[in-house]
């Protein structure tokens, strides 16, 4: 399909279409190839909306297993029954997995990053509406679909949004951790940069934490010095 189409059936399967009703039709074109991408879709749609068990049939082999070490992951950290620093070894192991992987676990399709804020258009009317002539016919804007985009409203709506799950685990990860520890200060600083270029607000309490929790840290006393977060080497071991 051309890229006009593509991002028009990705606009009805991720806000006009219900849950319910993109089942439906994934369930009546089970083998065709040229939709096989709105079933993997409705996996990440699923587990937007938590519904991970429901998801799993729908991903292919390989993600199914990244979606089971996720989940096993978010279990075993959020089980009382475990120590501390096994939930928070858990935490984190979640947090890097939303983090590198979050697009293909839980992303929306990609005509969704850039779109309006408010979710009113997606990119691709916003384009049409103005070169339609020029490329194709467009039906306006339904009463009914402003309703059904309305009522498929986002939980998130910013851009790369799975960063933000990524950083919550990550929180709780370093909740259970020693203060002044290194392992505790790295992990506060790397959560931090992940999102503290695109969202610095979001970013300030992991900077606090490491001032305050972590002072005596190499990591600590340079957040000190700077008044913000140190630059570190993301893709270095710990």
């Amino acid at each position: 399909a051309s890229h006009a189409h593509y991002s028009a059936m990705s606009y009805l399967a991720e806000r006009v279409l219900t849950l319910d009703e993109l089942i439906a039709y994934v369930g009546t074109h089970p083998r065709n190839p040229r939709i096989e991408w709105v079933s993997d879709s409705l996996a990440r749609r699923l587990v937007r909306a938590g519904r991970w068990k429901d998801a799993r049939g729908y991903f292919s082999a390989d993600m199914r297993k990244e979606l089971d070490d996720y989940i096993a992951a978010i279990r075993k950290g959020h089980d009382s029954k475990n120590g501390k620093a096994q939930r928070a070894e858990a935490f984190w192991t979640a947090a890097e997995a939303a983090e590198k992987r979050g697009m293909k676990l839980m992303g929306y399709n990609t005509g969704w990053y850039g779109a309006n804020p408010d979710g009113t258009f997606h990119p691709w009317r916003e384009f049409s509406r103005i070169s339609a002539a020029a490329v194709f016919t467009v039906a306006p804007v339904s009463k009914d679909e402003r309703r059904r985009v309305g009522l498929q409203r986002p939980r998130r709506i910013e851009r790369w949004h799975y960063l933000y799950e990524a950083v919550g685990h990550a929180w709780r990860a370093c909740k259970l951790m020693p203060d002044n520890d290194e392992k505790t200060a790295r992990r506060l600083c790397q959560a931090g940069t992940w999102i503290k270029y695109r969202d610095p607000e979001a970013a300030e309490p992991f900077y606090k934490a490491l001032v305050l929790r972590c002072g005596d840290t190499d990591l600590g006393k340079e957040a000190a010095r700077l008044r913000w977060l140190p630059k570190i080497a993301l893709d270095s071991t710990e």
